[in-house]
């Protein structure tokens, strides 16, 4: 299933967007020059920690849900799903709020 969304995803951007040209290959030296302004070290490191919180919260949030609910794997994946479904929906409308 994955596969076959993965797939009309593809199609989809190479019908839809417009054919570029790439920019020459940056070099490590260039790519690492960044990290020197606060900015951007800040925000990187938010970043991570952001989302290793992410992957700490699955990590021990479904032993949880499974002894609190008495759901087995397939409920507590059922739940997961639904919080993906409300984070994707979460974004676009904050998104979509924050344009305006």
């Amino acid at each position: 299933m994955v596969g076959i969304l993965g797939a009309i995803g593809l199609a989809g951007i190479l019908a839809l967007l417009p054919a570029i040209e790439s920019p020459p290959p940056a070099g490590l030296r260039e790519r690492l020059s960044a990290v020197r302004e606060p900015a951007i070290l800040s925000t990187l490191g938010l970043t991570a920690i952001g989302l290793g919180a992410g992957f700490v919260l699955f990590t021990y949030l479904a032993p949880l849900l499974r002894e609190l609910t008495s759901y087995g794997g397939t409920g507590v994946s059922g739940m997961f799903l639904l919080f993906g479904i409300a984070a994707i929906a979460g974004s676009a409308i904050g998104g979509y709020g924050a344009d305006r």
